[in-house]
Protein backbone atom coordinates (compact mmCIF):
# COMPACT_ATOMS: atom_id res chain seq x y z
CA UNK A 1 0.00 0.00 0.00
CA UNK A 2 1.43 3.24 -1.03
CA UNK A 3 0.88 6.14 1.84
CA UNK A 4 1.09 9.74 1.24
CA UNK A 5 -0.21 13.41 2.00
CA UNK A 6 -2.33 15.01 -0.53
CA UNK A 7 -2.34 18.78 0.05
CA UNK A 8 -5.19 21.13 -1.66
CA UNK A 9 -4.49 24.35 -2.91
CA UNK A 10 -7.85 26.79 -2.30
CA UNK A 11 -8.63 29.59 -4.19
CA UNK A 12 -7.49 32.99 -2.00
CA UNK A 13 -10.10 35.17 -1.27
CA UNK A 14 -8.31 38.44 -1.45
CA UNK A 15 -4.93 39.46 -3.48
CA UNK A 16 -2.01 41.50 -3.29
CA UNK A 17 -0.90 43.63 -5.93
CA UNK A 18 1.95 45.67 -6.47
CA UNK A 19 1.96 48.86 -9.53
CA UNK A 20 5.66 48.58 -10.02
CA UNK A 21 9.07 46.78 -8.94
CA UNK A 22 10.86 48.43 -6.24
CA UNK A 23 14.80 49.49 -7.40
CA UNK A 24 17.48 48.32 -4.97
CA UNK A 25 17.49 51.60 -2.76
CA UNK A 26 13.67 52.03 -3.06
CA UNK A 27 13.15 48.91 -1.39
CA UNK A 28 16.10 49.42 1.28
CA UNK A 29 15.25 52.76 2.75
CA UNK A 30 11.30 52.09 2.27
CA UNK A 31 11.91 49.02 4.60
CA UNK A 32 11.00 49.58 8.23
CA UNK A 33 12.80 46.22 9.20
CA UNK A 34 15.38 44.85 7.25
CA UNK A 35 18.13 42.17 8.15
CA UNK A 36 19.24 38.56 7.19
CA UNK A 37 19.36 34.95 9.31
CA UNK A 38 18.29 31.83 9.39
CA UNK A 39 14.76 30.83 9.55
CA UNK A 40 13.91 29.14 12.96
CA UNK A 41 10.33 27.70 12.69
CA UNK A 42 7.42 28.18 9.88
CA UNK A 43 4.11 28.19 11.46
CA UNK A 44 0.34 28.13 10.77
CA UNK A 45 -2.80 30.49 12.36
CA UNK A 46 -6.30 31.35 11.16
CA UNK A 47 -8.39 34.22 11.37
CA UNK A 48 -12.09 34.16 10.53
CA UNK A 49 -13.95 36.41 8.39
CA UNK A 50 -17.59 38.03 9.26
CA UNK A 51 -18.91 34.77 7.06
CA UNK A 52 -17.12 32.50 9.52
CA UNK A 53 -14.73 31.52 7.34
CA UNK A 54 -11.48 30.60 8.55
CA UNK A 55 -8.41 32.03 6.20
CA UNK A 56 -4.66 30.99 7.31
CA UNK A 57 -1.81 32.82 7.67
CA UNK A 58 2.26 32.06 8.03
CA UNK A 59 3.91 33.01 11.23
CA UNK A 60 7.88 33.14 10.35
CA UNK A 61 10.99 33.33 13.04
CA UNK A 62 14.03 34.15 11.83
CA UNK A 63 17.57 33.99 13.98
CA UNK A 64 19.14 37.38 12.37
CA UNK A 65 22.54 37.32 12.05
CA UNK A 66 23.18 40.71 10.66
CA UNK A 67 20.57 43.73 11.28
CA UNK A 68 20.33 46.47 8.25
CA UNK A 69 17.17 48.07 9.38
CA UNK A 70 14.72 48.15 12.53
CA UNK A 71 16.41 45.76 14.70
CA UNK A 72 19.33 44.29 16.71
CA UNK A 73 21.84 41.86 15.02
CA UNK A 74 20.90 38.61 17.21
CA UNK A 75 17.53 39.01 17.32
CA UNK A 76 14.78 36.52 16.78
CA UNK A 77 12.31 38.33 14.36
CA UNK A 78 8.86 37.39 13.38
CA UNK A 79 7.63 37.84 10.04
CA UNK A 80 3.83 37.11 9.23
CA UNK A 81 2.05 36.82 5.41
CA UNK A 82 -0.97 35.84 4.72
CA UNK A 83 -1.61 32.04 3.22
CA UNK A 84 -0.54 28.86 4.70
CA UNK A 85 -2.19 25.53 5.74
CA UNK A 86 -5.15 25.66 6.97
CA UNK A 87 -6.67 23.35 9.74
CA UNK A 88 -8.08 20.65 7.24
CA UNK A 89 -4.67 20.39 5.94
CA UNK A 90 -5.68 22.57 2.39
CA UNK A 91 -3.20 25.38 1.65
CA UNK A 92 -4.44 28.76 0.46
CA UNK A 93 -1.31 29.81 -1.71
CA UNK A 94 -0.74 33.68 -2.86
CA UNK A 95 1.15 34.19 -6.02
CA UNK A 96 4.04 36.29 -5.50
CA UNK A 97 5.19 35.77 -1.82
CA UNK A 98 7.69 33.55 -0.23
CA UNK A 99 7.85 30.03 0.14
CA UNK A 100 9.47 29.52 3.45
CA UNK A 101 11.76 26.72 4.80
CA UNK A 102 13.39 25.94 8.26
CA UNK A 103 16.43 26.22 8.10
CA UNK A 104 17.30 28.53 4.73
CA UNK A 105 19.48 31.54 5.04
CA UNK A 106 17.43 34.23 3.79
CA UNK A 107 17.56 38.06 3.76
CA UNK A 108 14.69 40.53 3.86
CA UNK A 109 12.95 43.46 3.43
CA UNK A 110 9.71 44.53 5.17
CA UNK A 111 7.48 47.19 6.12
CA UNK A 112 4.26 46.57 8.01
CA UNK A 113 2.61 50.11 7.38
CA UNK A 114 3.17 49.74 3.58
CA UNK A 115 2.74 45.83 2.80
CA UNK A 116 1.06 44.77 6.60
CA UNK A 117 -0.10 41.11 5.03
CA UNK A 118 3.00 40.42 2.49
CA UNK A 119 5.19 39.49 4.85
CA UNK A 120 8.08 41.26 3.02
CA UNK A 121 7.90 44.79 1.43
CA UNK A 122 6.95 43.12 -2.42
CA UNK A 123 6.90 39.24 -1.58
CA UNK A 124 9.69 37.52 -3.38
CA UNK A 125 10.99 40.58 -5.08
CA UNK A 126 12.35 41.95 -1.44
CA UNK A 127 13.15 38.66 -0.38
CA UNK A 128 17.17 36.88 -0.95
CA UNK A 129 18.26 33.46 -0.54
CA UNK A 130 21.68 32.53 0.61
CA UNK A 131 23.81 29.91 -0.27
CA UNK A 132 27.58 28.56 -0.29
CA UNK A 133 29.45 28.18 -3.60
CA UNK A 134 29.33 24.00 -4.82
CA UNK A 135 32.93 24.08 -2.85
CA UNK A 136 31.71 25.70 0.46
CA UNK A 137 34.15 28.81 -0.25
CA UNK A 138 31.72 31.84 -0.63
CA UNK A 139 29.02 32.59 0.21
CA UNK A 140 26.10 33.68 -2.61
CA UNK A 141 23.22 35.85 -2.83
CA UNK A 142 20.29 34.43 -5.15
CA UNK A 143 16.77 35.29 -5.46
CA UNK A 144 13.49 33.69 -4.16
CA UNK A 145 14.24 30.79 -6.85
CA UNK A 146 18.07 30.66 -6.08
CA UNK A 147 18.68 32.77 -9.11
CA UNK A 148 22.12 34.41 -8.87
CA UNK A 149 22.08 38.17 -8.41
CA UNK A 150 24.65 39.62 -10.55
CA UNK A 151 26.97 42.32 -9.98
CA UNK A 152 26.37 44.67 -12.87
CA UNK A 153 24.02 44.56 -16.17
CA UNK A 154 25.10 42.93 -18.55
CA UNK A 155 22.91 42.34 -21.68
CA UNK A 156 22.40 38.93 -23.13
CA UNK A 157 24.53 37.26 -20.14
CA UNK A 158 23.58 33.80 -19.25
CA UNK A 159 21.98 34.03 -15.53
CA UNK A 160 23.67 31.43 -12.83
CA UNK A 161 21.20 29.16 -11.28
CA UNK A 162 21.96 27.50 -7.66
CA UNK A 163 20.75 24.27 -7.60
CA UNK A 164 20.18 23.48 -3.45
CA UNK A 165 21.55 20.29 -2.14
CA UNK A 166 18.57 18.48 -1.20
CA UNK A 167 19.64 18.25 2.51
CA UNK A 168 21.24 21.65 3.06
CA UNK A 169 19.20 23.96 1.17
CA UNK A 170 21.83 26.41 2.46
CA UNK A 171 24.51 25.04 -0.37
CA UNK A 172 24.42 24.52 -4.04
CA UNK A 173 25.53 21.46 -5.26
CA UNK A 174 26.07 22.76 -8.60
CA UNK A 175 25.73 26.10 -10.36
CA UNK A 176 24.95 26.17 -13.45
CA UNK A 177 24.04 28.77 -16.85
CA UNK A 178 20.59 29.42 -18.37
CA UNK A 179 18.21 32.54 -19.15
CA UNK A 180 19.21 36.03 -18.69
CA UNK A 181 20.81 37.99 -16.02
CA UNK A 182 19.36 40.70 -14.58
CA UNK A 183 21.31 43.02 -12.20
CA UNK A 184 20.89 44.53 -8.77
CA UNK A 185 21.69 48.10 -9.68
CA UNK A 186 24.66 49.82 -11.58
CA UNK A 187 25.12 53.50 -11.90
CA UNK A 188 23.45 56.13 -14.02
CA UNK A 189 26.42 55.56 -16.28
CA UNK A 190 25.85 51.14 -16.21
CA UNK A 191 28.90 50.83 -14.50
CA UNK A 192 29.76 48.36 -12.24
CA UNK A 193 28.62 49.14 -8.05
CA UNK A 194 30.87 46.63 -6.72
CA UNK A 195 34.46 45.49 -7.27
CA UNK A 196 35.29 42.55 -9.26
CA UNK A 197 34.02 39.08 -9.21
CA UNK A 198 35.36 36.06 -7.61
CA UNK A 199 35.29 32.74 -9.37
CA UNK A 200 35.24 29.05 -8.80
CA UNK A 201 34.74 26.45 -11.07
CA UNK A 202 33.71 23.80 -8.53
CA UNK A 203 29.99 22.70 -10.26
CA UNK A 204 30.32 26.25 -12.32
CA UNK A 205 31.56 29.42 -12.19
CA UNK A 206 30.21 32.68 -10.48
CA UNK A 207 31.88 35.57 -11.78
CA UNK A 208 29.61 38.29 -11.74
CA UNK A 209 27.42 36.78 -9.32
CA UNK A 210 26.99 38.91 -5.58
CA UNK A 211 28.87 37.87 -3.02
CA UNK A 212 27.27 38.03 0.47
CA UNK A 213 29.88 40.24 1.81
CA UNK A 214 29.24 42.55 -1.17
CA UNK A 215 25.59 42.24 -0.80
CA UNK A 216 26.16 43.55 3.22
CA UNK A 217 27.99 45.96 1.58
CA UNK A 218 25.72 47.42 -0.58
CA UNK A 219 22.78 47.42 1.21
CA UNK A 220 24.32 49.26 4.55
CA UNK A 221 26.38 51.78 2.29
CA UNK A 222 22.50 52.82 0.93
CA UNK A 223 20.93 52.92 4.18
CA UNK A 224 19.93 56.75 4.91
CA UNK A 225 16.31 55.85 7.02
CA UNK A 226 16.13 55.15 10.58
CA UNK A 227 12.75 54.09 11.60
CA UNK A 228 11.66 54.94 15.58
CA UNK A 229 11.28 52.05 17.60
CA UNK A 230 9.47 49.66 17.15
CA UNK A 231 9.84 49.77 13.57
CA UNK A 232 7.05 47.20 12.85
CA UNK A 233 3.28 47.83 14.50
CA UNK A 234 2.53 44.17 13.86
CA UNK A 235 4.03 42.42 16.49
CA UNK A 236 2.15 39.25 17.48
CA UNK A 237 -0.60 37.14 15.86
CA UNK A 238 -3.65 38.68 17.09
CA UNK A 239 -2.50 41.99 15.46
CA UNK A 240 -1.78 40.75 12.15
CA UNK A 241 -5.37 38.76 11.98
CA UNK A 242 -7.04 42.22 13.13
CA UNK A 243 -5.67 43.84 9.73
CA UNK A 244 -6.24 40.71 7.77
CA UNK A 245 -9.75 40.72 9.01
CA UNK A 246 -9.77 44.44 7.74
CA UNK A 247 -8.65 43.90 4.60
CA UNK A 248 -11.36 40.94 3.81
CA UNK A 249 -13.83 42.98 4.60
CA UNK A 250 -12.62 46.03 2.12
Amino acid sequence: MLLGVLLFAIEPSYALTWSRELSFDEMINGSSLAFRGTVLTVEYDVVVDEAGTKHPFTVISIASDLCYVGCTSGETLVLRQIGGRSESGEFELFPGLVDWHVGDRVASFSNDTEQPLGGTLQGERTFFRIAFSPDGSIPLVFDHSFGAIMRHHAPGQPAIHCSPSATDRGHCTTLTEGGLDVAVDYDDKGRPMVGNAQEYHNGGSSQGSLTLAEFDTMVVSRTIYQPPSPPQRILDNQSFAQEYADALRK
